[in-house]
């Protein structure tokens, strides 16, 4: 059910104060703020695009990308917004005492810019940079939690990719159209960091969205899934498993009736309700428990079997064939087994079928 129109300009309105309070001076403040943000950001995703994302979009870009004029008395000229030295600081705490001093406020509130930046994050080369940064600090803590929530919000990242672009706002006078082969360029920077990430089934999430992508009727969204899925195989432990498993399901020769029965993609499955909606949840949880916390997320997400099977005539095209050949041959030589141990051959019966 989509909010009444009534309730649209809203949103425009709303905003700025959350935004102000995501750095207000009390850390009580700036907690709300983001589950203020979050609430805002779930929102927004069941009304119809419009002009009004265009809008919200914008005003976020803007937030995360306007430097403020240097103080009268500061001998030093700032070099970033305040929200993004605020969020850096935060997504490098280790150890913090309150949950608005953490990286679980600094990934929440990234995961809310993504989604509301939506398809000006592919096309905006600034705030593209600035998110992939701060996104990649988290990739790299020192708790396997905070990993694992980072991981959590590239499937709204993966979301983001695949919006439609914003409609013209013709109340803007001073936005400037980008080249469309600046865009393009930017737009592939950006699927290059989307696709960069594949751990903890990230990887599996993009597989799906591409498979599901009903705006493409050419090869490549099955290109770049097998692509996704080979550099899994090259990881160690659990992504390599989960890419053999979504092979399998992938090639299971689905005949007409069944490929009917197939649920359509829902790309909502990309937006965990849980990590926008987090009181109670993530950011009042313990961040020695943190764990309890982010595992419940996992289940709100694109699992292998969210993935559309490849139909008869999209496995018999030439290049399908040569990929997943690739990718399970590569996936067969990170086996390892003692020499008294068989060939699992569930997992692979497959790659009987096609060599």
């Amino acid at each position: 059910m989509h909010l009444p129109d009534v309730f649209i300009p809203a949103f425009t309105q709303v905003l700025p104060s959350v935004l102000a309070n995501l750095l207000a001076p009390t850390l009580a403040l700036r907690v709300q703020a983001c589950h203020a943000l979050g609430g805002f950001t779930f929102a927004s995703t069941t009304i119809p695009q419009s002009t009004t994302h265009t809008k919200i979009s914008k005003h976020v870009a803007s937030y995360l990308t306007s430097i403020p004029p240097p103080a009268t008395k500061s001998p030093t000229k700032p070099t970033e917004a305040p929200i993004v030295r605020t969020l850096r600081t935060t997504l490098n705490c280790v150890d913090p005492v309150h949950a608005a001093q953490g990286p679980v406020w600094g990934i929440s509130v990234l995961a809310c810019f993504v989604v509301l930046l939506r398809s000006r994050l592919c096309s905006d080369a600034k705030a593209n940079r600035i998110i992939s940064t701060l996104l990649g600090l988290g990739l790299k803590h020192k708790r396997s939690s905070v990993r694992a929530l980072c991981c959590i919000t590239w499937r709204p990242v993966t979301w983001a990719y695949f919006q439609p672009p914003l409609p013209h706002d013709p109340e803007s006078e001073d936005e400037t159209e980008e080249s469309s082969v600046s865009a393009d360029q930017v737009r592939a920077i950006y699927y290059k960091i989307v696709s960069s990430v594949v751990d903890m089934q990230a990887g599996i999430g993009i597989v799906a969205a591409h498979l599901g992508d009903c705006n493409s009727s050419t090869e490549e969204p099955i290109d770049k899934s097998l692509d996704i899925l080979f550099s899994m195989t090259k990881k160690p432990n659990q992504s390599c498993d989960d890419a053999v498993e979504a092979l399998r399901h992938m090639t299971g020769f689905y005949d007409l009736e069944q490929q009917e029965d197939i649920e359509p993609w829902n790309p909502s499955l990309l937006l965990p309700k849980s990590l926008f909606c987090s009181s109670p949840g993530l950011l009042t949880a313990e961040f020695k428990s943190l764990s309890s916390a982010v595992r419940p997320l996992f289940n709100q997400l694109p699992m292998i079997h969210d993935i559309r099977p490849l139909s008869r005539q999209e496995l018999a095209m030439p290049n399908v064939y040569t990929k997943i050949i690739r990718a399970w041959r590569t996936a067969l030589e990170r086996l390892e087994l003692y020499d008294d141990h068989e060939v699992p051959v569930r997992a692979f019966s497959h790659f009987c079928v096609f060599t």
